[in-house]
């Protein structure tokens, strides 16, 4: 393993959650997520070096040798902003260890430029979503989505940018078991309430592995 990503807090028993997050991102309300985790599970907080076109896939398998050390078989995990891209990049070398992935402002690929982001939105205008741009070194989820076969929580906080909820809209097309929550209420933060995304996490914990799609009470409670 080169580092990349490591262990820096492990508490709780029962079914394994992996929280994951990138070093140099947004994270206000990890923490908090932790210790929700970890009441009712076997929590890891892993944290992962800036995400880079040069250093994904090394990322990706630090994170899988992280997990197999410590005998992770299956997990449910919770991870925020551009680090998504790297749990996505996860689930398509090892679908049977991710159980389910609750996604808090998730985006298919890490820290896209401005550029990109107008290509983007080009792209998803123009017919049958003609691609613009050549083969980047980058991990980019788009073309993978329909690959994702477990439940995913897409979340995204309060005010999200118009970026956010294109990606949002995205995945949740793309994914075959998705669903998005807006989350409306700012903590003394100023980003979201952990206890109101608590509250849709404790929801969409019970939908199983299997056939998630055929629970439709839980379905319709997490989308209220």
């Amino acid at each position: 393993m080169t580092g990349l990503a490591k262990i820096i807090k492990e508490e709780g028993r029962g079914r394994a959650s992996v929280l994951l997050f990138e070093k140099a991102g947004e994270n206000k309300g990890v923490l908090e997520i932790f210790d929700f985790l970890s009441k009712s599970s076997r929590t890891l907080m892993i944290e992962m070096a800036s995400i880079s076109e040069a250093n994904w896939r090394n990322i990706t398998n630090d994170l899988a040798g992280l997990l197999k050390i410590n005998s992770i078989r299956q997990a449910s995990f919770y991870v925020y902003g551009d680090g998504c891209a790297i749990a996505q990049s996860y689930y398509l070398d090892q679908p049977k260890v991710v159980r389910s992935m609750v996604l808090i402002n998730p985006s298919t690929r890490a820290h896209p430029g401005h550029m990109s982001k107008i290509i983007d939105r080009l792209e998803e205008l123009l017919p049958l979503g003609l691609p613009l741009r050549s083969s980047a070194k980058g991990f980019d989820g788009r073309s993978f989505l329909q690959r994702i076969r477990c439940p995913v929580l897409i979340v995204l906080t309060p005010s999200p940018t118009a970026f956010l909820r294109q990606q949002a809209r995205l995945m949740e097309s793309g994914l075959p078991t998705s669903w998005i929550l807006q989350l409306q209420n700012k903590s003394s933060s100023g980003l979201f309430d952990p206890e109101e995304l608590f509250d849709h996490i404790s929801v969409f914990q019970q939908i199983p592995a299997k056939s998630p799609q055929k629970n439709l009470m839980i379905n319709q409670e997490t989308n209220r």
